[in-house]
């Protein structure tokens, strides 16, 4: 079969959307020595389906989304290993020409600091513009202002024409978090990745922009990878929640079984910490204690061991592996924990455990 040209791939159609990373290990070269930054992640992503990506800062999340497109090939003290899957294409062997055919134009991706990420001296139209230009968009130059105006109202952006002429400094941070959608938006990808798309939003815009993202996902029919810290967020949008921590999965699950019972502890300590507008006033906001290791300082065995109020012996030494949860049919429940089998059956209360602690 004749290879395609440079022409007829760029016009491709883009594959289902469907999303596999298999064994995901992101590895760092110090002085020091090897440190591995993220290890062993797996998860799915099925057609139009939403998943979360949650954890706290230092959890491996960025990382990861970064890692799927390939963006930490460009580091040279990083090393991935691993299998990206898309639409049934493997990005993880793709050439970096043809990984940049995909990355932007199959798979869009909105970057968590919207300032950082404009070019600060040129017109937003131009910068959608150019990212339309780039993954097979309408000739001339004048047809792909046309597209570049199109989709700035696409996402909600008032008077289009105008803050096509502006640039970065003169709009507000949640119109620019939009303008990011629109160049996100400029290849028309069948997956989305959102990288912390509400950061230093007020809450009224936060809510705009999430709206904005799953409004896409029905109008589309894209896949969603939503990176977030923000377990409200994970309850509002998400399909499925994948739980990361020290460079680990450590749960995943369909989101009202993982609301309802999640399976590992520091799950659970993350949903204990979310404010509630039920509770008593004088009541402290419980918090999970300490801080995420650094690489070089993660304990061998579980990486929670040193926060876990339910560490066992066996937690010091041997990192429990994901497994299934227990149940016979629906959507898996995974969990990496020792006693996870005792937390869903009820043999212990997780949240009482966690909460004498606090």
């Amino acid at each position: 079969m004749a290879e395609l040209s440079d022409t007829e791939r760029t016009l491709a159609p883009p594959p289902a959307g469907a999303l596999s990373v298999q064994g995901l290990t992101i590895s760092y070269d110090s002085p020091a020595g090897t440190r591995e930054l993220v290890r062993d992640v797996s998860f799915d992503i099925g057609p139009g389906q939403i998943v979360c990506l949650v954890g706290e800062s230092g959890s491996g999340k960025t990382l990861t989304g970064r890692a799927i497109t390939g963006l930490v090939r460009h580091s040279p003290r990083l090393r991935a290993e691993g299998t990206v899957s898309f639409g049934g294409r493997e990005l993880s062997t793709l050439p970096e020409r043809e990984l940049r055919r995909v990355r932007g134009g199959q798979i869009g991706m909105i970057f968590q600091d919207p300032a950082a990420a404009l070019d600060p001296v040129i017109r937003l139209g131009d910068q959608i513009a150019e990212a339309i230009a780039r993954h097979g968009g309408p000739a001339g130059r004048d047809s792909r202002r046309r597209r570049a105006t199109e989709l700035l109202t696409q996402v909600g952006i008032t008077d289009p024409e105008l803050r096509a002429r502006q640039f970065p400094h003169e709009i507000s941070g949640g119109m620019c978090q939009r303008v990011l959608i629109a160049i996100a938006l400029a290849g028309d990808p069948s997956l989305l990745i959102a990288d912390e798309p509400t950061t230093a939003l007020d809450v009224t815009i936060q809510a705009q922009v999430l709206d904005l993202i799953s409004q896409l996902r029905r109008e589309r029919g894209m896949s969603v990878l939503l990176i977030t810290h923000d377990m409200g967020v994970a309850a509002q949008l998400a399909d499925q929640v994948v739980v990361m921590y020290a460079g680990s999965v450590v749960e995943v699950a369909p989101v009202a079984t993982f609301f309802s019972r999640p399976g590992h502890p520091y799950s659970a300590g993350l949903m204990r910490a979310v404010p509630r507008v039920d509770a008593p006033r004088a009541r402290r906001l419980p918090a999970i204690p300490g801080t995420v290791p650094e690489a070089a300082d993660r304990p061998p065995g579980c990486p929670f061991q040193t926060r876990c109020p339910l560490k066992l012996e066996v937690c010091g030494s041997e990192q429990p592996p994901l497994t299934a949860a227990g149940q016979s049919s629906g959507p898996q429940h995974l969990v990496a924990c020792h006693r996870s089998a005792e937390l869903l059956a009820g043999g212990l209360t997780v949240w009482s455990a966690i909460g004498a602690t606090s």
